[in-house]
């Protein structure tokens, strides 16, 4: 099986996967609010217009979700959604100030 990527400003790039299990992909995303500051609402929309399809689509959700403690990755808004969701998301450690 392979997947195929294509940013137009670069190279065309095919990724395969091995047949006999094992391996293991990390996907790596950041984004911000083009007019101003995230919030949980924008933050919500964002992953439930882009980053879930992509999920969806190469993973069908068979993955962990890590992010850090900004607020709008802890509002009771952003993990509620995650929940409904079924997103499952890897504990981040606090950082002692």
């Amino acid at each position: 099986m392979q997947y195929y990527w294509h940013d137009l400003r670069r190279e065309p790039e095919i990724y395969s996967t091995r047949q006999s299990g094992g391996g293991s992909v990390m996907v790596w995303a950041a984004f911000c609010a083009s007019d101003g500051n995230q919030n949980s609402e924008r933050y919500i929309y964002t992953i439930s217009e882009y980053l879930l399809p992509f999920i969806d689509c190469v993973y069908g959700r068979e993955c962990v979700f890590q992010q850090d403690n900004a607020s709008i990755h802890t509002s009771g808004a952003t993990k509620e959604f995650l929940k409904e969701e079924k997103v499952d998301v890897m504990d981040w450690p606090i950082t002692p100030h």
